[in-house]
């Protein structure tokens, strides 16, 4: 309570942010969204945007996400070159019914970034969810030519590979 009186009294700290954003983010998403949100515009610091991120598509508030990242978009920010950006807006372009738009977001996140598995999963689920076969094989076999795929991911190449009717593949994992 110290630190929201601070921020709404007087000239608040980064640390005053981020003291309310983290003892407000299971008890009250608002205040930890409007706090991120307010963090992230006077400090434009990449963690607050992710921390903005997750408490907008936590709350469904993608209209209001739209609006920063077509400011960040409009601008010269270094988070444009960071993957998780780029899944971020790919997941805002789901949302809006944009499949397009969200397979050029992850393309460009896999570009920056191309061993994030994170990324790659993502990638899997929305090409499977709107069956782009074609784009799912080629990054299947991207996955399995990355040394760092390890067992735990056999089941999501086997299950992929179901879902392409690539039996042989599926089995294999």
């Amino acid at each position: 309570l110290g630190s929201l009186n601070i921020i709404e009294k007087y000239e608040a700290r980064l640390v005053d942010y981020e003291r309310v954003i983290q003892v407000n983010k299971d008890k009250d998403n608002n205040i930890a969204l409007n706090m991120s949100f307010r963090a992230y515009e006077k400090y434009k610091s990449s963690y607050l945007f992710y921390s903005y991120s997750l408490y907008a598509l936590r709350d469904k508030k993608y209209a209001d996400l739209q609006i920063l990242v077509n400011d960040i978009d409009a601008s010269d920010s270094s988070i444009k070159k960071d993957a998780d950006y780029w899944v971020i807006k790919s997941t805002l372009y789901t949302h809006s019914g944009d499949i397009k738009g969200a397979k050029k977001a992850l393309q460009k996140a896999l570009k920056l970034k191309p061993d994030s598995l994170q990324t790659q999963l993502t990638a899997i689920t929305l090409y499977m969810d709107n069956n782009m076969n074609d784009e799912l094989r080629v990054l299947l076999q991207k996955l399995e030519e990355n040394p760092k795929v390890t067992g735990s991911l056999y089941y999501v190449l086997a299950s992929s590979y179901l879902y392409i009717s690539d039996i042989n593949k599926a089995s294999f994992y």
